[in-house]
């Protein structure tokens, strides 16, 4: 997902390597990947995955991607269907609700301030209020990978969710889908998931877990073994 790197998917991959050669990746402009001057689109940072796939001799795969990285796999499935076995799209929104005037509002202010000012925000979008107060060492470890990367990445990622409207695409596939919730989720409604899981030509299943915007995160045993 956007403001954090491979390391989200840390608990689940453990869970997924007796069953699949797992491969992660970090989105342009996001831990030690290139970042470019351009504004990202869903297009291109799913050419970026194929290109990824293709230069590992991966003709066919299962994709597995949160938030941003789920639209980017809406994308890879809907033009290139015949690569895509089968796909996995958690905590995403075909269209995000937020006004383009706070999107450009944001995007400015990394672009000129950094990551800092948005901490706080994400801590209380991304991550339920029981996970919070746990305190997991996993939290401070991905909070840290947040400061820690890249603001002019941060700001094109933003510009890549302002842009995407993936209500046309959600026809286009015709992958076998699951489509995970967080019961918390402070940044994806419910009912975007369902309207996903509904528009899917070849059928979504929709499965709600305990959590928030993280999924992976918050209930990785459960979202390893959920099934479309």
């Amino acid at each position: 997902p956007i403001a954090f790197d491979h390391g989200l998917w840390d608990s689940v991959v453990p869970l997924l390597t007796p069953h699949r050669h797992i491969v992660r990746f970090d989105l342009r402009g996001h831990g030690a990947t290139e970042v470019t001057q351009e504004p990202y689109a869903v297009e291109v940072l799913a050419e970026d995955a194929l290109a990824l796939a293709s230069a590992l001799g991966l003709d066919e795969f299962d994709f597995v991607g949160t938030s941003l990285g789920g639209l980017i796999g809406l994308q890879v499935a809907a033009i290139a269907p015949v690569r895509v076995r089968s796909l996995v799209v958690a905590n995403a929104s075909a269209r995000l609700p937020l006004p383009t005037d706070e999107w450009n509002r944001r995007i400015g202010l990394a672009a000129s301030s950094g990551v800092e000012p948005f901490v706080g925000g994400l801590l209380e979008r991304m991550f339920s209020p029981a996970y919070r107060e746990a305190g997991s060492p996993t939290l401070h470890t991905l909070i840290a990978s947040f400061r820690a990367m890249n603001q002019h990445g941060y700001a094109a990622a933003m510009a890549a969710l302002r842009d995407a409207d993936m209500r046309e695409q959600l026809r286009l596939v015709r992958t076998r889908t699951l489509v995970i919730a967080g019961e918390a989720d402070g940044a994806v409604p419910h009912d975007h998931s369902k309207y996903m899981a509904d528009s899917i030509a070849s059928g979504g299943r929709l499965v709600v877990l305990p959590g928030g915007h993280l999924s992976a995160v918050e209930s990785p045993a459960v979202f390893a073994h959920a099934r479309s």
